[in-house]
C-alpha cells in the first residue's frame, strides 16, 4: 500500500524502488496507491494550489512555480527542480503508475475495479461516497464521465488516484 507516497518520491528513487515492489508481488497479489494527486487535474491542489501548471514542460513549470505559488513557499521558492517533486507536484495517472510498476509490460498488471453492495467500478464507487441527496443528477452525470473516461482511456479523473493494480504474471 503506498499511501500518499507515489508522488513524493524522485524518477531515481523510483527506478530503485518500483523493481523491488513490484518483484515482491506474486501473480495475483495486488498494490493498492491512494492520496496521490491525479495529474492532469486542472488545479494542481497538493503543493501549489496553481492552475494548468501541470500541463506545462518542467523547466516553464519550474518557474511559474517560483514565481506565483502562494502555499509552501519553502519548497515552492526553490532554485531546485528535485525540490518541487518531492514536494509532490506532478502527482501522476493510472496508466503512468501501471506502466512505471510493469516497466512497460501492462499485459502483466491490470486495474482491479470495486464490485460489493451495488458498485460496480470506480465511477459508481466515487458515486457511492458522495451525499446521495445533493446534487444527485450532477453525481451521476459525473460518474458517467468518469466511467466513459476509465473505459477509453484508463483513467477516472478526479482530484485523486485511488487505485489497486493486480499483478497478473
Amino acid at each position: 500500500m503506498l499511501s500518499a507516497v507515489y508522488e513524493h518520491l524522485l524518477p531515481d528513487e523510483w527506478k530503485v524502488v518500483r523493481p523491488r515492489l513490484w518483484s515482491a508481488l506474486t501473480p495475483g497479489g495486488m498494490i493498492f496507491i491512494n492520496r496521490t494527486p491525479y495529474r492532469y487535474f486542472p488545479m494542481e491542489i497538493h503543493s501549489t494550489g496553481l492552475w494548468f501548471v501541470n500541463y506545462l514542460p518542467d523547466r516553464f513549470a519550474h518557474a511559474v512555480v517560483r514565481c506565483f505559488a502562494g502555499r509552501n513557499k519553502a519548497i515552492n521558492e526553490s532554485g531546485d527542480w528535485n525540490v518541487h517533486l518531492r514536494g509532490g507536484l506532478r502527482g501522476g495517472t493510472e496508466r503512468e503508475i501501471v506502466q512505471n510498476f510493469t516497466n512497460g509490460k501492462e499485459k502483466c498488471a491490470r486495474i482491479v475495479q470495486p464490485r460489493s453492495n451495488g458498485v460496480r467500478d470506480r465511477a459508481d464507487f466515487w458515486l457511492s461516497s458522495t451525499n446521495p441527496n445533493r446534487h444527485r443528477r450532477v453525481k451521476q452525470w459525473t460518474s458517467w464521465r468518469f466511467r466513459l473516461s476509465d473505459r477509453l482511456w484508463g483513467t477516472v479523473p478526479s482530484l485523486w488516484i485511488e487505485v489497486v493494480i493486480q499483478k497478473e504474471c
